[in-house]
């Protein structure tokens, strides 16, 4: 027949106990993220944590430049001056300074009287008779005679007369010889130029004029020389002047030679 009506449930039964668990689930997909909440309120401040370590020192920085310095100011007013002390022992003598310079001479006083001739002394002993003399020969020629030449000639232009020359007859082989003129050069104005007088020597003997056996006369004067003359040749010689300038144009006056011939 038909079913009856479903009864009144009836009292639950004691729990049964846990059963095993089953395998966990895939993970489902993750949601969507939600909005973001309200800011929370402000937390009250923490406690101030220790101070730290303090670090290395750094190192020291370059000195700086020096300041310019200021004029200086003005000096002070001078002070009182103090009251002069006592005088002081006299020290020992010093030693002895330098002689002075010598004073200006004296004038000369006038001349006194002659005195009276006194008596005359006894005659000397006689002296020891002197050499034998040594004769002398001389010529000389006082007329001005002119050169341009500058090496040694016996030649004069103008009328300078005969050229002044002696001919000694010589037993020895040396001889004085004493030369003496005046002399004036043109084209001197710087005292470049210079005449020259000498002597050449012929005959036995062959000497030229030369340089060191002459006088010179630098621009305008005069003088005179004396020469010894070695290495001749015994017998006849003649000794003559000559002449020379350096430069410009020699006028010669006044022009002596003097021959002594050594025994």
């Amino acid at each position: 027949g038909a079913q009856g009506p479903t009864g009144p449930a009836g009292a639950d039964g004691a729990q049964g106990p846990a059963g095993a668990a089953g395998p966990q689930g895939v993970a489902g997909p993750a949601g969507a993220a939600g909005a973001d909440g309200a800011p929370g309120a402000v937390g009250a401040d923490g406690p101030q944590g220790p101070a730290g370590a303090q670090g290395p020192q750094g190192p020291q920085g370059p000195a700086g430049a020096i300041g310019p310095v200021g004029p200086q100011g003005p000096a002070g007013a001078d002070g009182t001056p103090g009251a002069i002390g006592a005088q002081g022992p006299v020290g020992p003598v010093g030693p002895q300074g330098p002689a002075g310079a010598d004073g200006a001479p004296g004038v000369v006083g006038a001349q006194g009287p002659v005195g009276p001739m006194g008596p005359q002394g006894p005659q000397g002993a006689v002296g020891a008779q002197g050499l034998p003399g040594l004769g002398a020969t001389a010529a000389a020629n006082a007329a001005p005679g002119t050169t341009t030449s500058t090496t040694y000639t016996a030649a004069l232009g103008g009328t300078p007369g005969a050229n002044p020359s002696v001919t000694v007859s010589m037993t020895g082989t040396s001889a004085i010889v004493m030369v003496t003129s005046s002399a004036s050069v043109t084209g001197n104005g710087n005292n470049t130029n210079t005449a020259y007088v000498g002597f050449a020597v012929s005959g036995a003997s062959t000497v030229a004029a030369s340089d060191q056996r002459a006088i010179s006369v630098n621009g305008e004067g005069g003088a005179s020389a004396i020469h010894y003359v070695t290495g001749l040749t015994a017998g006849d010689n003649t000794f003559a002047l000559a002449y020379r300038v350096s430069g410009g144009t020699g006028t010669l006056s006044g022009r002596n030679i003097i021959v002594i011939p050594m025994p």
